[in-house]
């Protein structure tokens, strides 16, 4: 009777517990304090707890970021450390990058005459030096600060950072239209704006078109990256004939495959969790029942000799030959309690070898990603299209014609 190696199929089970979420470096907020050691020791305990709260806020979930491995490091090292005494925006950011995080958030918590100055800042870092940061400042007497004042600033400033993802907003003087970046149409205007995403960041030229008005050009608007870059469109009336639109073939919004897989990805993963915990304490129990056996062989001594050996080496087989029920009953509850152990590493086994299939039929295989698809002669239809984000997710349905 062996114990289950639930180590094995404890690291399948963890392997696909997230996806897609942007991982985020929360530094060990700086205390700054030239008063006596009670006073430095005070500061110092603001600011732990404060870092404390954000990662722990960010560990639990719903605000779709996850904590960066090995980002648990010092503010104060790692300036030291990259030669940041300015914390500038672009040194902040090759930090984050180092870190292989997304999202760089760090801040300080400042002892002066009337109080304490808490400030936390956070950076967008795939762009180094071209993402503005995030700041939020709040002052607060003696009186004031506390560890759970710590937690409700966490909670405030984490739920109000910027997106890591780019947008480019066009608003227009008119309901309807085309907008163009770098030449190519982008899509419709509808009621005067148009928001787009998964644009390179960087400069790109934007025109627009509208009935009725004429043609307009922009030849260099800065996307800003991981933000939302908005710019503002007066289109002139056009004298005479409306100007001539460019044709745009009409966009389908394709539904993306593997809904059904996803789903049986949650439902597997939750069976093997439920596996590996069953199978868990089954071996458990096998092991507490071989401590009973090896305490009834003890016990019996010699007795096993007393019709003379006919099993060497299988004390449970001798047990039933010489009639020993005390041992008989214990290992036929050992028996029983291993064929159970090792049905469930099996189904176990089955359904994390399934847990790893459907991630990659769902959310890995180049067919999973939501796409657009320029479409001509599209047939009367309904058409559901979900769509994932970082921040969450929804369903639409369009009716075309």
């Amino acid at each position: 009777m062996r114990r289950a190696p639930c180590a094995v199929l404890a690291v399948l089970l963890c392997g696909g517990a997230a996806f897609g979420k942007p991982k985020v470096a929360v530094l060990g907020v700086e205390p700054v304090d030239n008063g006596d050691a009670k006073s430095r020791q005070k500061t110092g305990a603001l600011a732990k707890a404060l870092t404390k709260a954000m990662r722990e806020r960010i560990v639990a979930g719903g605000l779709g970021y996850e904590i960066a491995a090995g980002s648990n490091k010092e503010l104060g090292e790692l300036k030291l450390l990259s030669d940041c005494l300015d914390e500038g925006t672009q040194c902040m950011a090759a930090i984050g990058k180092d870190l292989n995080a997304e999202l760089l958030v760090y801040g300080h918590v400042e002892k002066q005459k009337d109080g304490y100055l808490v400030t936390v800042q956070s950076l967008v870092v795939p762009s180094p030096g071209k993402a503005a940061p995030y700041s939020a400042k709040r002052h607060y007497a003696f009186g004031a600060a506390s560890e759970e004042e710590m937690k409700r600033i966490a909670e405030e400033v984490l739920v109000n950072q910027p997106s890591t993802e780019t947008l480019l907003v066009v608003e227009v003087n008119a309901a309807t239209g085309t907008v163009f970046v770098n030449g190519t149409p982008k899509g419709a205007i509808v009621n005067g704006t148009l928001t787009m995403k998964g644009l390179p960041p960087g400069p790109a030229s934007i025109a627009v078109e509208s009935p009725g008005f004429e043609r307009y050009e922009q030849a260099s608007v800065d996307v800003k990256p991981g933000a939302t870059t908005k710019i503002s469109v007066e289109l002139v009336k056009a004298v005479g004939k409306p100007a001539p639109l460019t044709p745009v073939p009409p966009v389908e919004q394709v539904e993306r495959p593997g809904g059904t897989a996803r789903v049986l990805f949650w439902t597997t993963l939750v069976a093997t969790g439920a596996g590996v915990a069953a199978f868990t304490i089954t071996g458990l129990k096998v092991k507490s029942i071989e401590n009973e056996q090896d305490q009834a062989i003890k016990e019996w001594g010699d007795g096993f000799k007393a019709n003379g050996v006919q099993f060497p080496g299988d004390a449970c087989q001798e047990a039933r030959n010489d009639g020993y029920q005390k041992l008989i009953d214990i290992c036929d509850r050992g028996k029983n309690m291993a064929t159970v152990t090792n049905v469930l590493i099996g189904v176990t086994a089955a359904a994390a070898l399934a847990t790893a299939f459907f991630a990659w039929k769902g959310y890995l295989s180049p067919g999973s990603n939501v796409e657009r698809v320029a479409r001509r002669n599209v047939q009367p239809r309904v058409v559901l299209a979900p769509e994932l984000y970082r921040s969450g997710g929804g369903v639409g349905a369009v009716v075309q014609f």
